[in-house]
């Protein structure tokens, strides 16, 4: 799936604040302050991760190297569709 089309699937509910997504972990989301898990989708995967990073840090300078080199990065994405 594509990150767009993931992302997308959060949109209309305005009280959806952040999306968290963790390789071997269920998607999350955080609703009025609440974390919320996905139980009925399946876990991220390693190749799902790399291919939503990639997708995300496109725009982002040096982006992938920061992640690489402190194995974690907090960035906001927005979509304009």
């Amino acid at each position: 799936m594509d990150v767009n089309e993931l992302l997308a699937q959060f949109e209309d509910d305005k009280a959806i604040s952040d999306v968290h997504l963790c390789t071997g972990e269920y998607i999350t989301y955080r609703k009025v302050g609440e974390i919320i898990f996905l139980e009925d989708k399946p876990k991220i995967t390693h190749s799902e991760m790399e291919e939503y990073v990639n997708q995300l840090l496109t725009n982002h300078p040096n982006g992938r190297e920061k992640l690489d080199t402190n194995r974690e990065i907090d960035f906001n994405f927005y979509s304009k569709q």
